[in-house]
Order: structure tokens, then sequence, then C-alpha cells
């Protein structure tokens, strides 16, 4: 049976860090201009001090820009409006809910998966059960949807497509567990081309044939590691070039017709990749945020030696915004690395905050959703 072991938890036990004081806890913003402004809180878990010592809300919100969508770890899933933050519906589940939910227009429909090994489907105006789906594994990762199907990843490495409209299971891929210890977290899977990229625990990257499931390549990104080598990144396919990185592995560039690889930058921990015309972006828990070039060497790198595990950047206008589950939200120029602001709501972030038009949209470990608005 696969161990999963919390990322910091793993790399302080291995001897990769020293333990450090918490950092100060700051009821507002400081440092620099105010990049985001809070427009409203509202509290979705009520958090009793006594019990809830380091409280952790993993799941990130979504909008149509009318709504809000985001699950808790009570397994309650809510609805909050955008414009004034109050609750308009709430759907109860029987399981956490860890992961960032799926708005699609044109079915009206919110999809997300949950603790209880379900996945579900509601309508996004009253909350009304549409369908659920069993999973047999907990869904941590937001439902891809691509012509009229979802894609979902579990945590006990098995992908798998269904009808969006019904839940009616079409085909699915799973790979074997590795027996050892494994890093806590897992995949999203990508669909691009025709084809469905995903990783595992095992350390392989996948291409599936969208339609059907058959394997078209798979590729081990474990470089030169025997253990902790989960490709816990969500593949990215930008300008001809698909990353994706291994926990020991590195970040790799490789080529998404037929899995060779491009180039590999060494380090321990990348998250998912944020790529633009010239340069990518990824953050890792004890390097911090990194910048390279196409090419895959080091530009710049900024320590964040307090933040704990940092969810990916977010690339807006000229800032790079990212949280720490033991801090808060740092916004940093992107150009230069220099922190222009950051918002500690006390217990930190863990979920990886949500972009819509202007808002930034963050619920902290503390259970408030936050609405953030770009000056």
């Amino acid at each position: 049976m696969t161990r999963r072991l919390p990322l910091l938890l793993l790399l302080v036990a291995a001897g990769c860090a020293t333990t450090t004081a918490r950092p100060p806890r700051y009821d507002g913003i400081f440092k620099g201009r105010t990049v985001f402004g809070i427009d409203w809180r509202v509290e979705l878990v009520k958090r009793e001090q006594l019990f809830d010592w380091k409280p952790q809300e993993f799941a990130s919100p979504a909008s149509n820009g009318r709504s809000i969508y985001v699950g808790t770890s009570t397994g309650m899933f809510f609805c909050v409006d955008e414009r004034r933050g109050h609750v308009r519906w709430r759907f109860k589940t029987e399981g956490v809910i860890d992961a960032r939910p799926l708005y699609v227009e044109e079915r009206s429909a919110v999809y997300f998966g949950a603790g209880d090994s379900h996945l579900y489907a509601l309508d996004a105006e009253t909350g009304k059960l549409l369908w659920k789906q069993r999973t047999r594994g907990l869904v941590k990762r937001a439902p891809v949807h691509v012509d009229g199907r979802l894609y979902v990843v579990t945590d006990d490495d098995r992908l798998f497509a269904v009808d969006a409209a019904t839940g009616k299971w079409l085909w699915q891929y799973e790979r074997e567990q590795p027996e050892a210890f494994t890093i806590h977290g897992q995949a999203g899977p990508t669909v691009h081309g025709g084809r469905v990229y995903a990783g595992f625990a095992d350390g392989y990257l996948v291409a599936l044939n969208q339609q059907n499931g058959e394997v078209v390549w798979s590729r081990s990104l474990a470089a030169a590691a025997d253990q902790y080598v989960d490709v816990d990144t969500t593949p990215v396919v930008h300008g001809g070039v698909l990353y994706a990185a291994s926990h020991t592995g590195g970040l790799y560039a490789m080529d998404p017709r037929d899995g060779s690889v491009h180039w590999r930058h060494d380090v321990v921990g990348a998250g998912t990749v944020r790529v633009t015309s010239d340069r990518i972006y990824f953050t890792a828990p004890l390097a911090g945020l990194h910048v390279l070039d196409l090419k895959g060497r080091l530009l710049w790198r900024q320590g964040i030696g307090k933040g704990g595990q940092l969810t990916p950047p977010l690339l807006v206008a000229q800032y790079l915004v990212f949280a720490g589950s033991d801090a808060g939200l740092y916004v940093i120029d992107r150009e230069s690395g220099t922190l222009l602001q950051f918002f500690s709501p006390g217990p930190g972030i863990s979920g990886e905050p949500t972009l819509h038009g202007r808002d930034l949209l963050v619920l902290s470990n503390g259970g408030y959703l936050y609405r953030m608005r770009l000056r």
C-alpha cells in the first residue's frame, strides 16, 4: 500500500532543511503599495481554536463572474455571490473537498470531487444534484472538460473519462502504486492535441489517446532517483513544448509527440510551471520562486524561507502571485523578484488562489473566502 507523506515533513525528516520559527502573523497587507485590496471576506468554516491548531483548506475557488464556487474541509460545497459575498446555496457531501471545482457554462453545471470517493455534478444556479459517479479514489484536482467529456484523476493513480451530461463511465487508465512512501500530492490531467497527459506516483508521465485511453507513450521522470519520484505537477503544453516535473527528478521540457527530452533542470520539489513567450516560472517548497529561460537556464531565484508549501505562481500583469501554507499571499515583481505585497490571513493559505478578471479569490486555512481586486 502506498503511504503518502506531507511534503514538508518529508523534507525535514530527510535532513533537507532545519526547523524554523513560524513567521509573524499580520491582520492586513504590508510592504510597498497595495497591488490587491480586499473587497470582502466571508466565513465558510467556523474554527474552534482549541482543536484547530493548524487548520488547512486545500480547495481553490472557481468563478463565472457572478458566483464563486468552492468546497471546504467540512465537506460543504458553497456558491457565493461574487459581488456581495453572501452565500447563495450550499451542498453537503460526506467527505472533505480538496480540489478546485470546474464550472462549465454551456451546461450551467459545476463539477467537483470529494473525499467520499464521488465525482459530483450540480446545477450551477440552484445547487441541485444532477448526478454523482463513484470514483473509488479521492479526487484532489479539478476535472478537465473537453468535447463533452470530463477527464479526472484520483489519488490512487487512476485516470478516467466520463460523459459530462450523464456521468457515464467511458474509459479508465491506472498504474500500480509504488510500495514505498510517496509525496502527498497529485497531478491534474492536461488535454491537448487529442491526447491526455498525466503524471503518477511511480515517476511516470503518460500520454493517452483522448478517445479511448490507449497509451501513446510513457516516460520516467525519475532521473537517477529511486524514491520520492512522484510526478505531482500538472503537465503544461506551451509553444509546442510539454513541461512536467517529478519531485526528485526535476523539471523537464519535452516533445509532446513522443516524450523525448529537450532539457532537464535539476531541482527538488518543482511545482506546476507557468510559461510566457520567454520565461518559465515555478515554485519549490525549500528553494522558493524560480525563473528560467526557455532553454532551462536559471535567471533568478527568490527564496521564501518561511512560506511552507507554495502554490504555483499566477501571472497577473507585471506581477507573480502565489500563496504559502504557513504564511499567506505573496505579490512579487516578475521582472526583478522584489516582494511588493504580503497578506497574512492568520494560519496561511494552502489552496491555490484563483484569478478571474481583476479579482483574486482566496480560501484561507482559517476558513475565510476573500475577494481581492487588482488596484
